[in-house]
């Protein structure tokens, strides 16, 4: 009986181990995608966000927030998707989103406010 109870148990912590370990497994590079975003008043900033995550920028009082998602593995078709982070009594909403090419012209989005989005470029080495 004690090897198969010694079997058993280790093929328990095997088990155990495994399961731990999937979301270190899942935890795959998720690519950053640096935008240029150019604000209603000219000026341009410069933010990052994973793909599929979140970069904010602050006009005035206000928040807004830019999310890049990948179209391909390649990064060079990438969809914005623009939203007004509201504020205390005002929920999130998405006013607006954009197709862009990585490393091409700057795209306006149809919102308001306008910005206009360009990605400057892909990196391949975020991780999660």
């Amino acid at each position: 009986m004690r090897p198969f109870r010694s079997v058993a148990i280790t093929s328990v912590l095997i088990a155990a181990t495994a399961v731990a370990a999937v979301p270190v497994l899942a935890q795959a590079y998720r690519p950053l995608v640096t935008m240029a975003i150019t604000l209603p008043d000219g000026d341009t900033k410069d933010v990052s966000a994973p793909d599929s995550g979140l970069g904010t920028i602050t006009v005035g009082r206000r928040e807004y927030g830019f999310r890049p998602t990948m179209q391909d593995d390649q990064g060079s078709h990438i969809i914005i998707t623009v939203f007004d982070m509201g504020g205390p009594t005002e929920a999130v909403k998405e006013i607006g989103e954009v197709a862009v090419k990585a490393a091409g012209p700057a795209v306006t989005v149809k919102a308001t406010p306008t910005f206009k989005v360009r990605v400057a470029g892909v990196s391949k080495s975020a991780t999660t």
